[in-house]
């Protein structure tokens, strides 16, 4: 009998503590403080707007054609989120106050040490990512607009977005680059390469990233509508940690509760019997 009442002191003590870090978790910003003081992989510049004003951009306004909507959200999506994957930085393995299951997984499998989110407000708040992430966060701000978007991935190479304008047609948007081009049925090496020239000033290895992206564009396409449909697994397991995180610590306070708030009312009866004459 001691012994579990020593297992839920400490059980409750645990649950106590990891509420605390949750709690810690909704004052503290998930942005890390490095992003923009450091070079990132498109340069110093890659992070001017917060996630508040990228939200602002994304927002349509009375009379506005979804063209016009989708131009401003790319360009937002472009300056608020970062391009890196850098293993230990900018809080690509999360946080524990953000989220300690996902953090404790990182130590366990080298997979939860770069997580990608497919919350994208959650993505956006971090502001940085990959184009998989940059993909995500443009599908859900224009969503949550009423505007018709999807996540395409351009074979091992490369995440974009397929939206459908106010005449039914569909345009590709890069939101990792700023491009938009037409559907896939009207892209050519031409129109890919004139488009990408003007939004590209870099070159990695030596080599023109223009070329990279006219053969991800010849590669075999999967379109998805959602972050679940694009990454089930990744979605399905980042729902479950955000509900278990308030979940565990709860169960761990009730069973301690349950175990040594009878015995306290057992102690309190036995003094109350000592006393009566």
């Amino acid at each position: 009998m001691r012994f579990k009442h020593i297992l839920a002191w400490k059980f409750g003590l645990l649950g106590i503590f990891l509420f605390v870090i949750n709690m810690l978790g909704l004052i503290t910003p998930i942005r890390s403080p490095d992003l923009g003081r450091t070079a990132t992989f498109f340069g110093p510049d890659d992070l001017l707007l917060s996630a508040q004003e990228v939200r602002q951009l994304s927002t349509r306004r009375k009379g506005e054609t979804t063209y016009t909507v989708l131009e401003r959200a790319t360009y937002g999506v472009i300056q608020g989120m970062a391009h890196d994957w850098t293993p230990g930085a900018y809080n690509l393995h999360i946080p524990p106050t953000e989220n300690w299951l996902l953090w404790g997984m990182g130590f366990i499998n080298p997979y939860f040490q770069l997580w990608e989110f497919s919350d994208y407000d959650k993505a956006l708040e971090r502001s940085v990512g990959l184009c998989s992430q940059h993909a995500i966060v443009l599908n859900g701000l224009l969503q949550k607009q009423g505007i018709p978007s999807e996540i395409v991935m351009l074979g091992l190479y490369h995440v974009v977005n397929r939206v459908e304008l106010d005449d039914g047609t569909w345009v590709i948007a890069d939101p990792d680059t700023g491009v938009i081009l037409p559907d896939f049925v009207d892209i050519t090496p031409e129109i890919i390469r004139s488009a990408y020239v003007g939004h590209l000033a870099i070159q990695t290895e030596g080599k023109d990233l223009v070329d990279y992206y006219i053969q991800a564009y010849q590669a075999p396409v999967r379109i998805t509508a959602t972050p679940f449909e694009y990454n089930q697994e990744n979605a399905s397991f980042e729902r479950m940690a955000y509900a278990y995180k308030w979940l565990v610590p709860l169960i761990l306070v009730l069973f301690a509760l349950s175990v040594l708030a009878p015995r306290r009312a057992v102690r309190s009866s036995k003094v109350g019997n000592a006393l009566v004459p």
